[in-house]
């Protein structure tokens, strides 16, 4: 088994990495790690990379058959998280003609915590509309 017994280990390697403002997420750790240490959890975490091909075979088919999401879909990341470099809104479109959203500055993947007031600002017109 991968993680096994040491899901609080896994889960660090990952709040280690893939974070830069790693201050702020010192408080959510144990309560991330409560919860991926409930049975099946970590399962389904795993699963949902388990159906990166399927996702992609039916994504192709919706491309092919001319199928988006026509509402306007707002796409937030941090701007040094894992799509940091790549042209985040141009990989969106084909799939959201109406795509629209920035990195947020100073941040890696875990935008909540990070960076809370930044992805507030950003959330409240969207929602607000």
């Amino acid at each position: 088994m991968l993680v096994g017994e040491h899901i609080a280990d896994y889960l660090r390697y990952f709040f280690e990495h893939w974070t830069v403002q790693r201050s702020r997420l010192q408080d959510s750790i144990p309560d991330y790690i409560a919860a991926l240490s409930s049975p099946g959890a970590l399962r389904a975490g795993f699963d949902d990379y388990r159906a990166t091909t399927v996702d992609l075979e039916h994504d192709a088919a919706d491309l092919a058959a001319g199928r988006s999401v026509e509402i306007p879909v707002q796409a937030l990341w941090g701007e040094s998280g894992l799509p940091a470099g790549m042209d985040v809104l141009a990989a969106w479109k084909p799939f959201a003609p109406n795509v629209f959203g920035q990195s947020i500055p100073d941040c890696g993947h875990f935008l909540p915590e990070e960076q809370p007031e930044a992805l507030l600002a950003q959330l409240q017109p969207y929602l607000s509309s």
